[in-house]
């Protein structure tokens, strides 16, 4: 057996974090040993607002299965537009094939959080300043570079402000979330290369449901992000 399959051998098996941690280990002795296995190597960076240091090796893991070695660079914690604005900072310099953008609507408008009454017009103005971000940050990654872009859309709050009355009216924080998920597909029109990674429905599917009852909870979300991300990856590489 060669040392590739015995890895895939160990992704297959996989369960735990650290199973995933003692894997890209593995990985990585590999691709220091050789640059002759005949796997696809792509650079990721990751632009996000929040810690996902955990996601890594499961990610690196699924794509290692599919014969993709990915090198993956988090962008520093919440810095996102610093490295966007910046035309020599590591998200331009080190010229990545894919970047992800991981970015919490409770980082970019703590505001919705704060009060359980929102008025329309705060809502359309928040709803303008974040689709306007993440559009500047796409329009900026595209211009500069030809890399691919996966956005992670919002999750649905798991305790809105105004209970079980939330959805009773257009202007609450449940349906603010459907609407900028929706207006985020926009973005899909106008750059090419730009897709959609669906964590709301990720997380509202498994993570508020089984895996808090199965006792599994943030691991079990961190692993489904890793997977569906991964399946976006190796349908690029089609």
């Amino acid at each position: 057996m060669s040392a590739v399959d015995a890895i895939k051998r160990d992704i297959a098996k996989a369960e735990k974090l650290r199973d995933y941690l003692n894997i890209n280990s593995k990985i990585d002795d590999l691709a220091d040993e050789t640059s002759d296995i005949n796997i696809k190597r792509i650079n990721i960076f990751t632009l996000r607002s929040f810690t996902i240091e955990n996601l890594v090796p499961v990610l690196r893991a699924k794509c290692f299965a599919s014969d993709i070695l990915a090198q993956i660079t988090l962008g520093g914690f919440n810095q996102y537009l610093q490295y966007v604005l910046n035309d020599t900072s590591e998200l331009y310099v080190s010229r990545p094939d894919l970047v992800i953008i991981a970015l919490r609507l409770e980082d970019m408008a703590p505001k919705l959080f704060e009060s359980s009454i929102l008025e329309k017009d705060v809502l359309s103005f928040i709803e303008s300043e974040v689709f306007n971000t993440i559009e500047s940050i796409v329009k900026s990654i595209k211009q500069k570079t030809a890399s691919h872009i996966i956005i992670n859309n919002f999750a649905m709050p798991e305790f809105p402000g105004a209970g079980i009355y939330d959805y009773q009216t257009k202007s609450s924080l449940l349906n603010f979330v459907r609407n900028i998920n929706l207006k985020l597909l926009d973005l899909r029109k106008i750059y090419p290369g730009v897709y959609i990674n669906d964590v709301d429905y990720m997380v509202t599917k498994r993570a508020w449901t089984t895996c808090w009852i199965e006792g599994c909870g943030m691991w079990q979300k961190i692993h489904i992000t890793a997977t569906t991300t991964w399946v976006w990856l190796k349908n690029m590489q089609r």
